[in-house]
């Protein structure tokens, strides 16, 4: 049976979450003149210290892919800061279609700019130098197979992202891992909600920075799972302003919320230090966050909340020995040892591996002259994926 992405929840999917702020909250906003008191709305901008943090930088020159139903490239917020991205049903630039928002709400909490005079209006997001690279994986209003998020996160990679944020409820796929380990090889960090009402099966996955979300008093939203293990950042994401149409505003809910605000605060931290790898960038945000709940960190709060200002400014990184300041939980600290043995053991390693793997080629090579049928093209990047989910 194919794996499929769970259920439509609030503050996961567009038309949910519009429905839903919409009916409760729409009022604090009412369309266009209310983008001033968007920006007196967003509370993580003072809970996070973001003016702090856009003195050290703001971004510039990282790509942060959103995989999600499409950004609108010409909200006001976001205009100039979305690139074409991609619709891996047709492999043509992404668009949206009519209720889906979600993206876009995503893509401005992460690279907003605001509009108006001097930018003051609208929403400002985390990093607000930084590019949105939408991974459209959305059709007919449905998110199809689970298959789609690991086809999107290839796709990212292929399109250069320094950043994947994916901020939905997904269940398992069997190819997932191998997404995630293409994109730890590659240096990409990927951060994941943790899920609503329900538990997502990204979290848990190595590779992942599940996130879930906090209300402006500092404590869990109760929409929020907690992160799934011991590693993970808690972040504002509680009644958080998004754009719900080119000039409406409402506040939205959710760990789709606080994973777009972690994932702005990657991209800040991957424009100040660009040689971290994925390991080293979660590394300084968890050495960094507030710890929450019990002494140390947890599989409720991970490590605890975001701290963006105290990561950016960490003084232990320098540009001369970025690769040895964070070191990856498997680094082993070995001294005084003999390394002649050393030497000898890889050539003797490698000569057997070479071995082999001349072998394993010949055999190959018989197999395929014996049958002539043309190998598949690049299945990691289809054009299109079947969706069964409609």
């Amino acid at each position: 049976m194919t794996a499929k992405i769970s259920a439509p929840r609030p503050a996961y999917l567009a038309v949910l979450v519009v429905a839903f702020v919409m009916g409760v909250a729409i009022a604090a906003f009412p369309g266009t003149a209310a983008a001033d008191s968007v920006r007196d709305q967003s509370w993580q901008l003072t809970s996070l210290h973001v003016a702090d943090a856009h003195k050290i930088t703001r971004g510039a020159g990282v790509v942060v892919a959103v995989i999600d139903d499409g950004v609108q490239t010409d909200h006001p917020d976001l205009v100039g800061n979305v690139l074409p991205g991609i619709d891996i049903y047709t492999g043509k630039p992404q668009g949206i279609e009519n209720g889906e928002y979600h993206g876009t709400e995503m893509a401005a909490l992460i690279a907003g700019h605001g509009h108006g005079p001097g930018h003051r209006d609208g929403v400002l997001g985390i990093a607000p130098d930084a590019k949105i690279l939408p991974i459209k994986i959305s059709r007919d209003g449905s998110l199809g197979d689970a298959n789609n998020v690991t086809v999107a996160i290839r796709w990212a990679l292929h399109l250069g992202a320094d950043v994947i944020s994916i901020s939905l409820a997904v269940t398992y796929d069997a190819d997932l891992p191998d997404a995630l380990a293409e994109a730890h090889m590659k240096g990409v960090p990927v951060v994941v909600g943790a899920g609503n009402d329900r538990q997502s099966a990204l979290p848990i996955l190595d590779g992942t920075v599940p996130v879930m979300a906090l209300r402006q008093d500092g404590t869990i939203d109760p929409i929020s799972q907690g992160v799934g293990k011991r590693t993970g950042l808690a972040a504002p994401g509680s009644d958080l302003p998004v754009p719900t149409g080119r000039d409406t505003y409402a506040p939205g809910t959710g760990t789709s919320m606080s994973t777009a605000i972690v994932a702005g605060g990657f991209a800040l931290a991957r424009a100040q230090f660009p040689k971290l790898t994925a390991d080293q960038l979660a590394a300084l945000f968890y050495r960094h966050a507030t710890d929450l709940g019990d002494p140390g960190p947890d599989i409720i709060h991970g490590n605890g909340s975001l701290n963006i200002v105290d990561a950016l400014a960490d003084s232990t990184l320098t540009e001369s020995s970025p690769a040895t300041a964070l070191p990856t939980s498997s680094a082993v600290s070995v001294t005084n040892f003999d390394s002649s043995w050393l030497l000898t053991s890889v050539l003797i390693v490698g000569f057997i591996v070479v071995t082999l793997l001349a072998v394993v080629a010949a055999l190959v090579g018989i197999r395929r002259r014996g049958n002539r049928r043309c190998a598949p093209g690049p299945a990691a990047l289809p054009s299109r994926t079947r969706s069964t989910t409609r």
